[in-house]
């Protein structure tokens, strides 16, 4: 990054000016991409975007807008870069290994993370330099777990060197402080912060700064509680972090639930981070303006539901590396987007092996809302299932580097500018006879390849015409048919009737029943999903009427009426009394049919 000190500190303007910062005459160090550069504030130890930046790229200038005068900066969006390699590099942050591994290097204004893959072909060492660094103040760098770090200073002058078992995976990042309370293991601080009741550490009050779950067989039980990041460090560190031990290996049978985790200025560079984990639970949480809310990497068995996730410009729910059979289920997402910096929804983000890609697979991801500027993102993945999730998004649903068994894809509600980006030929149904609902109705086009997917080889061979179709037994496609006529079950013909009524009778389940005197309409009502309705008519007058129904489907389709029904109806007032022999009156005929409030 590029600043400048503009003073006296502090002064404040009259009226806003604009800032115009060039960058065309200096050279962006690697891996910095001009179009993530937005003019920034240098306030309280931290760089904050100007909420008004902008980046004309074909000028080469970034402008904003401000009141006062201060030390101001060209800060790079988040980056992050991945493959297989010697040398990653991203935000003007470099890793380099003197072994070919896959890697992923994750640079922000704030954070720093890195994971090297295994090797299991060539055992031994693999020296790792990371440089680049941050040069001011102190930085504890991590490797798996928290047991051991390494202190950044700026003595280092932005670069360390670390030398690792290339046989196994590993998982590094930067942090500003190592305040962290430990639940289990050997430095145990649940008794700290609340108490334990079984394996459960239930929390009694809020917690300031990072937690680390140190042992298996363990459940962290905020109870309602908050974990945040102090106002120095916002926007740094991890709020709930699941890592390996020395005593216990890799994170296994781990829960998480009931917890608020970041907020306003309260916020983690990420929510909750696993590495490595075997059925591992996050349940019932809140997660609030994280950079990164939920970031699993690598690992079996996740379990990830009803929790709300609640940022702007962020990753909700990240899956990254070798991540198998798993369910993410009854999430809320709301991550909208401001400036340039787009928030993602649901990130599946498979690997590269040394015999080829490594896909994330065996995932459920069902029964979700969420509305971001990208819904849900595969990426080197297969035999996956999303189905029956709300997605709000400028692009639904993302398709790139996707190997083996295909992705299944049914049911989901798909409101979207651009419904599949894809890089190649896709399916995006369960290829068994069911898709999903593009936002289009019948008779429009239901999903049109290359309009609502970029390439015309994505394709919903299966589309339904109107939102949760399926849960009123629609079959894909526009229904033309009309539904079967309907039948009135609560009338005889020619009875007399007295009372107020309301006609019952059976049609096509979801249809709207209207019942007609002629042109004129006397009530009208839904079906059920068992075909049964009770529709209420208007008052009507003495004498004799003639009735017939008709029923209108989903689709509009109209059925043919019913068989007319006649019928009299008996007004009684003081003009038209019940009377018989003797002032009484008399019963002509019993006519028996459902109560309308239990037709059964």
């Amino acid at each position: 990054m590029r600043a400048w000190e503009l003073g006296p500190d502090g002064t404040q303007f009259a009226e806003p000016v604009v800032l115009e910062a060039e960058y065309g005459d200096f050279e962006l160090p690697p891996g910095v991409d001009a179009s993530s550069l937005r003019l920034s504030v240098y306030v309280e130890e931290r760089w904050v975007a100007l909420a008004d930046s902008r980046n004309d790229l074909d000028k080469k200038v970034v402008r904003a807008t401000t009141a006062h005068f201060s030390i101001y900066g060209l800060v790079p969006d988040p980056k992050e870069v991945d493959g297989r390699g010697l040398i990653w590099e991203a935000n003007g942050v470099s890793l380099t290994a003197n072994a070919e591994h896959f890697a992923r290097l994750s640079v922000s204004p704030l954070s720093i993370t890195a994971f090297v893959s295994a090797e299991s072909g060539t055992p031994g060492a693999v020296n790792l330099t990371l440089s680049g660094l941050p040069t001011q103040g102190e930085h504890h760098l991590y490797a798996d777990g928290l047991e051991d770090h390494r202190l950044v200073t700026p003595a280092d002058m932005g670069s360390v060197s670390l030398t690792l078992d290339r046989s196994r995976a590993h998982y590094l990042w930067l942090q500003p402080s190592p305040g962290t309370v430990h639940i289990g293991g050997i430095f145990d601080a649940c008794t700290s912060v609340g108490y334990w009741e079984g394996p459960r550490c239930r929390l009694t009050g809020d917690v300031i700064g990072g937690v680390s779950i140190d042992a298996p067989d363990v459940e962290l039980d905020c109870d309602g509680h908050r974990i945040s990041q102090t106002y120095a460090d916002r926007g740094m560190g991890t709020g709930i972090v699941v890592a390996e031990t020395r005593a216990s290996g890799s994170p296994r049978d781990v829960t998480v639930r009931n917890c608020v985790v970041g907020g306003v200025d309260a916020e983690f560079s990420q929510g909750m981070r696993v590495f490595d984990g075997d059925n591992i639970k996050l349940l019932d949480s809140q997660f609030e303006e994280n950079q990164q809310q939920l970031m699993l990497i690598s690992g079996l068995g996740f379990e990830v539901g009803r929790n709300a996730f609640t940022c702007v410009s962020c990753t909700s729910i990240g899956l990254s590396e070798d991540i198998a059979n798993g369910e993410i289920f009854a999430n809320t997402i709301i991550v909208p987007s401001l400036t340039n910096v787009e928030s993602l929804g649901i990130n599946l983000d498979g690997m590269v092996g040394e015999a080829g890609v490594i896909p994330i697979h065996g995932m459920s991801i069902h029964d979700n809302r969420i509305e971001a500027a990208l819904g849900v993102w595969f990426s080197r993945t297969g035999d996956n299932d999303l189905f029956q999730n709300d997605i709000h998004a400028n692009e639904g649903v993302g398709l790139t580097q996707n190997v083996g068994a295909s992705n299944r894809f049914w049911w989901n509600n798909v409101e979207a500018e651009l419904g599949v980006y894809s890089d190649g030929v896709a399916e995006l149904s369960d290829g068994e006879g069911h898709g999903n609902w593009w936002g289009h109705e019948c008779p429009d086009a239901l999903f049109v390849a290359g309009v609502d997917s970029n390439d015309a080889t994505a394709v919903d061979s299966f589309p339904y015409s109107i939102r949760d179709g399926w849960e009123r037994a629609l079959e894909p496609g526009c229904d033309t048919t009309p539904p079967n006529v309907p039948t009135i079950d609560s009338l005889l013909e020619g009875v007399a009737i007295v009372a107020q009524l309301v006609i019952v009778g059976t049609a096509e389940p979801f249809s709207e029943v209207t019942i007609f005197e002629g042109a004129k309409e006397l009530g009208s009502t839904n079906a059920r999903d068992s075909g049964e309705f009770a529709a209420t008519l208007i008052p009507l007058n003495s004498g004799w009427h003639t009735i017939y129904a008709t029923a209108v489907d989903v689709s509009g389709n109209e059925s043919q009426p019913s068989m007319p029904l006649s019928f009299e109806k008996v007004v009684i007032n003081e003009t038209n009394p019940i009377s018989g022999e003797k002032g009484k009156f008399d019963v002509v005929d019993i006519a028996v049919s459902r109560n309308p409030f239990d037709p059964e």
